[in-house]
């Protein structure tokens, strides 16, 4: 009996010391439990970007979250897009401060096309492109629009070159490829000529065949070797006109494709 009650009166005072670290009615601290749940981060910025009206149509053309652009919304990506946009422009800018042109539309850098085409009009009506393409943390430009503003003076240049052989031509060069800051306003036709396979080009050839003081083909020929000789190297297709040709390369562009012509390339080693 003695045994029972000093283990009856140990339960007790052990309840007793376990309520006095407690305070009454209050639950031991619960263990909290750190989530591991993931959270789905939205992509585009919460700051508002702002734009330009145009700057705006551009992206909206190929971006389908519309509403969020007009709201200044974009994605990172879309920045990056904005970001070339703005630098390709003022590259043009800075490069022919005298031209004036307008953004017609842009095409986005790619995993298969890893540069950002800028397509232009100037004032006059005429198409270019700039491209913009981001390599080693540097921006690299390059453009079209030089052969806008060179062509007619290369094209004079190469029609002395064909009347020192007895050819009496208009020409048209189109120069297709964007060349970087190596090509600008300054360059001269001698540069252009001289630069060989480093600068594609498509010359059109125009020709009034009754003026020919040979055949067809010696003409071609005899064409064919002073381009080669110079190494003029490009596409080239000679037009024969039964009357009278304008000495307007641009009104002969509009109507070649009545004449007989023949085409041949010219590349370095062949």
């Amino acid at each position: 009996m003695r045994f029972l009650a000093q283990t009856l009166l140990a339960i007790v005072m052990g309840t007793s010391l376990i309520s006095s670290c407690s305070p009454k009615g209050e639950q031991p601290p619960a263990v909290e439990i750190e989530s591991h749940e993931e959270t789905v981060q939205d992509d585009s910025s919460e700051d508002i970007t702002a734009m330009t009206e145009q700057e705006i149509n551009l992206l909206s053309a190929v971006y389908p979250n519309e509403s969020m652009i007009q709201d200044g919304k974009l994605f990172e990506y879309q920045k990056e897009t904005l970001r070339q946009l703005r630098l390709g422009t003022d590259y043009l800018q800075t490069k022919y401060p005298n031209t004036n042109f307008t953004v017609t539309s842009i095409t986005p850098a790619t995993k298969f096309e890893p540069w950002m085409t800028i397509a232009i009009k100037t004032q006059d009506g005429k198409e270019a492109k700039a491209t913009v393409e981001l390599e080693n943390d540097d921006y690299i430009f390059a453009d079209t629009l030089y052969g806008i503003i060179l062509r007619k003076d290369y094209d004079a240049l190469l029609q002395n070159l064909l009347a020192q052989e007895n050819v009496r031509a208009v020409t048209f060069t189109d120069f297709y490829a964007p060349m970087d800051k190596r090509i600008d306003k300054n360059t001269t036709p001698e540069e252009l000529l001289e630069m060989n396979d480093e600068l594609p080009r498509n010359t059109h050839i125009f020709i009034r065949e009754p003026e020919l003081a040979e055949t067809k083909a010696v003409t071609v020929k005899r064409i064919k070797s002073l381009i080669t000789d110079r190494e003029i190297y490009g596409a080239y297709t000679i037009y024969f006109a039964p009357e009278d040709i304008s000495e307007d390369a641009e009104v002969m562009m509009n109507s070649k494709d009545q004449f007989e012509h023949e085409t041949f390339n010219t590349f370095a080693g062949n």
